[in-house]
């Protein structure tokens, strides 16, 4: 009788570390996907000089595990949608999406020429049916696109908005 209220009491407590270790575990591969997301978040804005954005590039859900998926949908887009076939491509990495639309596309050249050739001819995608909606842009450092919000916020509250516009990080005023 004794034996079994210890072996019990034994039973209860090996569940409850076990369920205890259960919840460490999960919290510690928490906290290492952070840091190395951070450690690749500060690896990919140490340098914006070879880098341009991607945005509206259609998502797979596969592309959150195989960024190799999301390399052979920017060299399609490179190719048949500009024209270029011949871009060396770094890397590239999707971030998350926040709301309805996909999440933009990082993608870094092998050198600076070939960052220019694609952004010479990224205006060739308005005239493409399949990436007519697809936009490329210059990437920038944080701090210069959280300027450009607040700029954006502050002209929107003076009225001012439809009057200017950014050119690279520029305020411009538009030509009526």
């Amino acid at each position: 009788m004794i034996d079994n209220k210890l072996k019990e009491k034994i039973d209860e407590v090996k569940t409850e570390v076990k369920n205890e270790l259960d919840v460490m575990k999960s919290q510690i591969n928490s906290l290492e996907k952070k840091v190395s997301d951070k450690d690749t978040d500060s690896l990919r804005q140490s340098n914006t000089r070879n880098r341009f954005i991607i945005k509206n590039l259609s998502f797979d859900e596969r592309e959150l595990t195989e960024d190799e998926l999301t390399k052979h949908k920017v060299k399609g887009m490179l190719r048949d949608g500009l024209g270029l076939a011949n871009v060396d491509i770094k890397s590239v990495h999707r971030k998350e999406s926040r709301g309805a639309l996909p999440g933009i596309v990082v993608v870094e050249t092998s050198n600076m020429e070939n960052k220019k050739e694609v952004m010479k001819n990224k205006s060739k995608l308005k005239s493409s049916r399949q990436f007519e909606k697809v936009y490329i842009e210059n990437d920038m450092p944080l701090e210069t696109r959280n300027f450009q919000n607040a700029m954006r916020t502050v002209l929107k509250e003076m009225g001012k908005d439809k009057d200017y516009k950014f050119a690279g990080s520029r305020l411009l005023a538009k030509r009526t």
